[in-house]
Parts: C-alpha cells; sequence; structure tokens
C-alpha cells in the first residue's frame, strides 16, 4: 500500500451544510475503495486564480490516505464523474510528508525578472523590451510550512489605507447574491 493525498476544491459558495455533505460524499468513496484516511485538514477558502465552472473562490481541503496503487484510476474517475467538486488532485507521497504542517500562500512574481518578447511586423526576430514588464500573479499553490516561511520573506505586504468599510461576512454575502443575479 501507497500513501497519497488528496487535494480538493470545492465551491465556496456553498452553505455549510453542504460543503460537509460534499466531503461525506468524498469520504464515503474513499471508504468506499478500502482507503485508510489518515489525515482530514481544511486549508481554507481562496480566491481562483481563473473562474471554474463559474466559481470564482475555493473552499481547499486536505485529505490523505492509505492505498493501493491499482484503484489510484477509479478513485479519478469517481471524482470526475461526481458533481461535488470544482477541481481535485490525487499525488502520490510519502509517510514522512503525512506529518508536515501545510500552508496555502499566493504571490506576485517580481517585474523586473521577466519581460515579454516582441515581434514586429514583417520582421520573424523577437525583441525583448525591459519596458514592458511581464507581471504574472501565481495561483494558490500547497507548500509545507517550511517553503511558506521563506516565501513569506520575499513577499511584498500592502498595508490597506483605510479601516474597511465591510466586514468580511458582508462581503460575502454581497458576492453571493451579485453571483446569484448573474446565474439567474
Amino acid at each position: 500500500m501507497k500513501y497519497y493525498e488528496l487535494v480538493a476544491i470545492f465551491s465556496a459558495t456553498q452553505s455549510k451544510e453542504d460543503m460537509e455533505s460534499a466531503l461525506g460524499r468524498v469520504r464515503e468513496v474513499l471508504k468506499k475503495y478500502s482507503c485508510e484516511i489518515l489525515r482530514d485538514e481544511d486549508l481554507g477558502r481562496f480566491r481562483l486564480a481563473y473562474q471554474i465552472l463559474r466559481v470564482q473562490n475555493g473552499q481547499y481541503h486536505l485529505l490523505a490516505f492509505q492505498a493501493e496503487p491499482a484503484i489510484v484510476n477509479g478513485l479519478n474517475k469517481e471524482f470526475a464523474l461526481g458533481g461535488d467538486l470544482v477541481r481535485f488532485s490525487i499525488t502520490e507521497s510519502t509517510e514522512k510528508a503525512l506529518k508536515k504542517k501545510y500552508a496555502i500562500c499566493e504571490y506576485e512574481a517580481p517585474t523586473g525578472e521577466k519581460t515579454r518578447k516582441h515581434t514586429t511586423r514583417g520582421s520573424s526576430r523577437s525583441k525583448v523590451s525591459s519596458k514592458t514588464p511581464l507581471k504574472t500573479k501565481a495561483a494558490p499553490s500547497l507548500v509545507s510550512s517550511s517553503v511558506a516561511d521563506d516565501v513569506a520573506k520575499d513577499l511584498v505586504v500592502k498595508k490597506p489605507s483605510s479601516k474597511p468599510t465591510m466586514t468580511t461576512e458582508e462581503v460575502e454575502r454581497e458576492i453571493d447574491k451579485i453571483l446569484e443575479e448573474k446565474i439567474l
């Protein structure tokens, strides 16, 4: 038997009850395939890098389990056909990795290091210009806490200039209202 990690992304617009029932169905699928769940951890809610199935924010969840390698294809098919997950990823892991604490971090790549390649009309040569920096924002990634600490040292922290006028819950409610109006 080998160790595996499942990172599942659920829609953050679901209610807590719907989220728990969807997570329960994921656990049931793992038990159906006789997997032993070793770790079950909620990683939090984050904005997705791009919209998937009209979902902007995702609730990330980590499940570490032990299973036979032959059943992984069956798990992939089961999760792909089920409608509970926005995205998922099953990766092989080690016993040592199960003890590490994970965090999800977002970062923006430095703009001075990479530049866009431009081609001029009628010319097959590409010119690299430092005047137009390539700005990239990476999607949330799963990293160990030691890596997250190293990345955090390089991050530029933007402090808000004034106090927020709305609480997080109020913002989430407003976003949910807007999304419901667009869908209907």
